[in-house]
């Protein structure tokens, strides 16, 4: 008697290689997650926010998810997803939550007009300014008698005057600029002040001294 176990084995393979064949074609041709779940969550089966089923495959970081199909190679869907809108929102990385931007190729014959800007060398940088204005004495004798000041120095370069102006300031004293020109050359002083008794202008020195201006001293 002629044995068929063999020929029946051999379709039966067949038959569900064909089966799994076409799974795995439906499978490749679905869309993954529209969002995937956060990284703590360890259910094997996950529904996105299109209602569509997912099953885990792996562990871990390693763990990937696959559609869950039907026998006729249709994916499951029209469930309620697994998380809510606010839930997804919280574990949702920028990268799932923005749109892709689409960038348009140029036109052949369209010049590229290069947007890097170069950055200008040896410019000056600008000018320290003061919170506070500058007071300039027009009439030196309109000044009272008792009136003294700190000088804490004479700069020939504007922008060391202005930082030292800016400095004095932020150590809460009034400030003064008086220009004079010396051998060709304008300079400018700064003082602190004025100060009408002998123990505040003392203070003054010393904390202007401990500020960094060391050479600072009382004139008038």
């Amino acid at each position: 008697m002629f044995n068929t176990a063999p020929i029946l084995r051999l379709s039966a393979a067949i038959f569900l290689s064909g089966v799994i064949s076409a799974t795995a074609q439906s499978q490749s041709a679905t869309p993954p997650p529209a969002e995937l779940p956060p990284s703590d969550y360890r259910s094997a089966q996950y529904v996105d926010s299109r209602g569509c089923i997912y099953i885990r495959v792996g562990s871990g970081s390693t763990s990937n998810w696959l559609p869950r199909m039907t026998r006729d190679g249709k994916h499951f869907c029209g469930f309620n997803p697994t998380f809510s809108a606010e839930e997804r929102a919280s574990f949702q990385s920028p990268s799932q939550t923005q749109p892709a931007i689409e960038i348009e190729e140029p036109k052949k014959g369209t010049p590229i007009v290069s947007t890097t800007t170069t950055k200008p060398t040896n410019v000056e940088p600008p000018k320290a300014t003061v919170s506070e204005p500058i007071r300039r004495p027009q009439n030196t004798s309109s000044q009272s008698a008792g009136s003294r000041y700190v000088q804490v120095g004479a700069f020939a370069v504007s922008r060391n005057a202005a930082r030292a102006l800016e400095q004095v300031s932020k150590q809460g004293f009034p400030v003064t600029s008086r220009d004079s020109n010396r051998g060709g050359r304008t300079l400018s002083y700064i003082l602190a002040g004025p100060f009408s008794s002998s123990a505040e202008l003392n203070a003054a020195k010393r904390q202007l001294q401990s500020a960094g201006f060391s050479d600072a001293f009382i004139t008038k």
